[in-house]
């Protein structure tokens, strides 16, 4: 056996001894609202101690041209999905399980082996299971012409699972030369004719906003610092956005334990891929640089040329619980802030509710007919 897998394995020995009751010999597992390992058997609780991994930036460049192929791993054991390609893993002890992306049912047979870059720092979860049911079911209830199953769903224990996402951050300097037009507005008076409540015509003097546009061209600098990029494909982006920011000061150095009594995701974007990501995401605040810059009260961009210098990157994990409902044969995903509570994903929505409603509306508007023609008789 080769000397790193000797290590590899004798690393995941000691961790599964320190995740071991020193009072019972029962698993510990990471609780979100003591920050420290608890027993689930005598709820002795067991401190984690810092982590001897630095939370640093790595040289992009570098990275690159000298580790890329060759940088730190570690083993991690991933059970694949058959239905939405997914990889987590399942925690300690667990041989089977559901899918926290789409439902579908995994076992620990199907596991294999990975090597994935080990993370710089990870974000502790902040809310726990019982904190985050009611978030999720008042978010659902917030949702007009939802089927009823979904709140019977959400009702079921262990329907919210919770997930470390593998995330990519990006910091950067960046130097963009633009072209483009800048619009000046003003007042024209202008003779028009217009039509009174009576039919009746006549000639006004109203006034009519123009613009005047300017060829421009010039550049801006930008400073980027920790754009974050998620390096999972098995959640839709937008809602994985939408449920920004996490407070990235209070991450911690990567250590094991925080995993434990959770699932993690293996990162499917490599940290090049990450950064094509990352630079569309910078192009949006850059665009928002060049408009200020052009001035003015109308802009419009042309054209735009990013130099991208001094890039650092770090790999990270972030807590999100996370939910999969099947309605009519299509998955719709539920996230939840693990720090902060926010919420964010796709609906379904009742056919037949909306059906009823329109009914309804239909029956009143003809009520109100009804009683308006008696009325008049």
């Amino acid at each position: 056996m080769p000397e790193n897998r000797i290590m590899e394995e004798n690393s995941r020995n000691t961790i599964a001894g320190e995740l071991m009751c020193p009072s019972c010999a029962g698993p510990l597992r990471f609780n979100p609202t003591k920050n420290n390992l608890v027993c689930e058997y005598c709820q002795t609780e067991v401190e984690i101690p810092d982590s001897n991994v630095k939370i640093e930036e790595i040289d992009y460049e570098k990275h690159i041209a000298d580790t890329f192929h060759n940088e730190e791993t570690r083993d991690v054991a991933v059970i694949d999905c058959h239905t939405c390609g997914a990889e987590t893993s399942l925690p300690p002890n667990v041989t089977s399980g559901l899918c926290p992306f789409c439902g579908s049912s995994l076992v620990m047979q199907d596991a294999t082996t990975r090597q994935l870059m080990k993370p710089r720092g990870v974000l502790p979860f902040k809310i726990e299971q019982k904190q985050a049911q009611p978030i999720f079911k008042k978010w659902l209830g917030s949702l007009w012409f939802a089927p009823n199953d979904l709140q019977n769903f959400a009702r079921q224990e262990g329907k919210l699972i919770g997930v470390y996402i593998p995330y990519w951050t990006y910091d950067s300097n960046t130097r963009s030369s633009y072209a483009g037009l800048r619009g000046d507005n003003y007042i024209e008076y202008v003779r028009q004719t217009v039509t009174d409540d009576q039919g009746r015509t006549r000639t006004e003097t109203v006034p009519v906003t123009r613009t005047r546009w300017f060829p421009v061209s010039g550049q801006v600098a930008l400073s980027f610092d920790d754009i974050l990029v998620v390096a999972s494909t098995s959640l839709p982006d937008e809602y994985v956005y939408a449920i920004e920011p996490f407070d990235l000061d209070q991450m911690v150095g990567f250590n094991e334990k925080y995993l434990s009594g959770f699932r993690a995701e293996s990162y499917q974007k490599n940290v090049k891929e990450g950064l094509v990501d990352a630079k569309v995401r910078m192009d949006i605040f850059i665009r928002d640089a060049i408009r200020r810059d052009i001035g003015g009260d109308q802009q419009q961009i042309s054209s735009v040329s990013t130099n991208h210098y001094n890039i650092t990157f770090k790999h990270i994990l972030l807590p999100i619980w996370i939910s999969a409902y099947r309605y009519n044969n299509k998955v719709y995903r539920f996230l939840i802030n693990g720090r902060t509570g926010k919420v964010s994903g796709e609906r379904p929505y009742s056919v037949i509710k909306i059906v009823l409603a329109v009914i309804a509306v239909l029956i009143i508007i003809g009520i109100f007919f009804y009683f308006s023609e008696a009325y008049k008789m």
